[in-house]
This record gives C-alpha cells, structure tokens and sequence, in this order.
C-alpha cells in the first residue's frame, strides 16, 4: 500500500499502522480503579469492550466483589408493582431489587419498554421557541430531537461551509454505502488491488476521483470493480454483454489498418 493510501485510510476509518509487541502489552503495568494498585497486566482479566483490552478492576477485586453480594444482610424493600414489602439482599453492585416477583418484574419491564406518549408541543433547546412536534426531526427511538428542524439546517448549513472537506468525504462515504453497500475500507481494499488502475485499460485512477466509476452488476447490485468513466460507459453501451463485446473486439482487429 502506498504512503498516501495509508494516510487516507488512517483518516477514515481510524487504523493506525503501528503494532504493539505482544510481550510489552503483558509486562505493562495497569492501575486497578477499585483498588488504586499498579499490577501487572495477567492480573486484570481480558475485556474486548475497553481500549486497554482489561477488565477496569483487578482478578482480586473482582472475585472480592462477586462473593460479597450473597454475605450481605436481609432487608425489607417495597415492591414498586403491587407495593408488597419482600425481603431483599442490597447486591454492591446494584441497587435494591425494585420487584417481589418473577410477574412484577416482567410488569415493570413491560412497563419501561411502553414509549411515552409524545406532547403535542415541545420547546427547541437551541432557540428556546415553542413549537408543534411536527417542527422537529424524529430520532430512531420514537422521540424528537432537541432541536427544531430549522435550528438543525441553521447548524447544519454552517457546519457544511466550515467543513467543506469533511462534508465532500461524508457525503461520498454515504453515497457508495447506500447505491452499492460499499464502507470506506471496502473500497481502499478494493482500489489496493487493482494498484490503483482500471481493471479494464488499466489507466491509472485518482483514489475519490469523479472519474473512478465503481462497476456494479445491474441485475444482482454485486460490486465488480473500478473502472474509469469511459470503459464504466462502454461496459453500460454493450448492455454488459461478452459476447457483444468479443464480436466488437473482432470487428477491430479485422479493420485494424496495416501499417506500411
């Protein structure tokens, strides 16, 4: 991969192109939160979810955490379903238990998951307006945004003109991943082994280039490659047809001029 491909790879997608050695990441020295000790990294049990790759607490204090909720004392706790009084344990890791039973557990849960009804009206948090709902954008879980939609375009349009590059690279990302299924990474995969040629002519591409075509199966939306404008246009001409394209192929060098 050349030295300007990985940069813009790094840029996009977030990769680095350092590696940490395997023996540094098993010595080092990580501070436990619960704690506060400096103990070596085989202490700390793996965690996929954080970037050091470690559980936050040490084997030591976790064990010592786990074993304490069975030794902690009976209390009584109101049932927030049916308003029973129940016997409950205080767990340190969480709260007291809230329900009495497996049936007011599955009602509170029931209950959580009910969205809340919508008010017909809502105040923007950016210009402080009350407006109807339908002057504001819905988010995916149901609720509107905080905004109004005008204080969003407002945002929106100045974004854009301060950040012209970024907003070119926004859109043409979301542009390959909604006509073609294609992230970032596919296509810098993709452009890597073609080095950065037509698959046909083998013209050399510009990485975002407006003439780097991504050719595509019309029937099955299957990526077959990059091609530039001009063959992307021939393929589209001959109805993506190879035998059209032989018998063309023919034609040509049947009326290839003879040199003299």
């Amino acid at each position: 991969m050349s030295a300007g491909l990985e940069a813009d790879q790094v840029l996009l997608d977030g990769s680095g192109t350092g590696s940490t050695d395997t023996t540094t990441r098993l010595d080092e020295q990580l501070k436990c939160s619960r704690c506060h000790q400096l103990k070596p990294r085989s202490e700390f049990h793996k965690s996929t979810k954080r970037k050091t790759g470690a559980s936050p607490w040490c084997k030591a204090c976790s064990k010592e955490h786990l074993n304490a909720g069975p030794n902690q004392p009976l209390v009584i706790a109101t049932c927030v379903i049916c308003g029973r009084a129940f016997e409950s344990r205080n767990h340190p890791s969480r709260n007291l238990s809230s329900t009495c039973s497996k049936d007011c557990r599955w009602e509170l849960r029931r209950r959580r998951s009910t969205p809340k009804p919508i008010p017909a009206e809502k105040k923007c948090t950016v210009c402080g307006e009350v407006k109807p709902i339908d002057q504001f954008y819905t988010l995916k879980s149901h609720r509107p945004t905080s905004g109004c939609k005008s204080c969003h375009v407002v945002n929106a349009t100045e974004w854009a003109k301060e950040n012209r590059d970024r907003k070119k690279m926004a859109s043409w990302a979301w542009r390959i991943n909604k006509d073609y299924g294609l992230s970032v990474k596919e296509y810098l995969v993709m452009y890597e082994r073609q080095a950065g040629k037509c698959a046909v002519c083998l013209r050399e591409l510009e990485l975002y280039g407006k003439f780097t075509s991504i050719d595509h199966n019309h029937t099955t939306g299957a990526v077959r490659g990059l091609l530039c404008r001009q063959c992307n246009s021939a393929a589209g001409l001959l109805s993506d047809s190879s035998s059209v394209a032989r018998r063309l192929a023919e034609y040509l060098d049947k009326h290839r001029p003879v040199e003299v």
